[in-house]
């Protein structure tokens, strides 16, 4: 059954409504407006109208918006074949995986920050699939890519291959702040852990923030954050991005 970005949004936990409401209102915060004083032409200054008696002609004020610190958040969703597992209430984690990219897309469009939407998975070779890239505007096709990415799921999980594109990908991007969200269920190898660790800190170089939510495994990785419960990926994914703009 084909699902619907705005259907997907519209059905939304109603434990999410504070944490969109903050999320949007620190994303918003991001853009500012410049207020300059004592100017010769512009809005009255009420504050002035002493001067302007007095013959003063620099009475008025001007205010311009100012876009210079955006942020760039940047989604990488396991599309491994056991993202379609489901938890004891029936729910799979694509699923939830789907929903919580729909909520940030839509908060993430109503401001001057940008979105990228990137799954991955391997069958013989490692395999990006971008369903909303930095160019593309949230439209009618990314909206449906968004939406039905649970049709990509298959295969395994090349978690190295994938953190490391996520995170070059990224770095090209102009942005005030960059935040790296990475979403897997997989339980990798030491040496897998290991090479992850050297990324992150490759990461740190490039002045990203990572936030890698672990779906049921212990990640021995820096800044890993194992979630138990599927449905609570919504909540941690957008008070982490909160913390990482804060």
């Amino acid at each position: 059954m084909m699902r619907t970005f705005n259907s997907i949004l519209q059905n939304a936990p109603s434990n999410l409504g504070a944490l969109r409401s903050n999320l949007l209102r620190a994303l918003r915060s991001e853009d500012y407006y410049g207020k300059s004083v004592y100017e010769e032409s512009g809005r009255l200054n009420c504050k002035q109208l002493a001067n302007l008696k007095l013959g003063r002609q620099d009475v008025f004020f001007k205010t311009d918006r100012r876009d210079e610190e955006n942020s760039a958040v940047s989604l990488m969703i396991d599309l491994s074949g056991s993202m379609h597992n489901e938890d004891r209430n029936g729910t799979s984690s694509i699923n939830v995986a789907t929903e919580t990219t729909v909520q940030l897309a839509n908060i993430i469009n109503k401001t001057s920050s940008t979105l990228s939407v990137n799954g991955y998975n391997s069958y013989r070779t490692f395999s990006i699939f971008q369903f909303k890239t930095w160019a593309e505007s949230l439209n009618a096709k990314t909206k449906q890519n968004i939406a039905n990415m649970r049709g990509c799921v298959g295969w395994s999980t090349p978690v190295v291959q994938a953190y490391q594109w996520q995170l070059e990908d990224l770095d090209k991007v102009n942005a005030f702040k960059k935040i790296a969200v990475f979403i897997t269920d997989d339980s990798v190898y030491e040496y897998e852990e290991k090479a992850m660790d050297h990324y992150s800190e490759m990461a740190d170089q490039m002045g990203i923030n990572v936030v890698i939510i672990s779906i049921g495994a212990d990640l021995k990785i820096r800044n890993s954050i194992r979630i138990d419960k599927v449905s609570d990926m919504g909540g941690v994914v957008m008070s982490n991005i909160l913390k990482k703009i804060k």
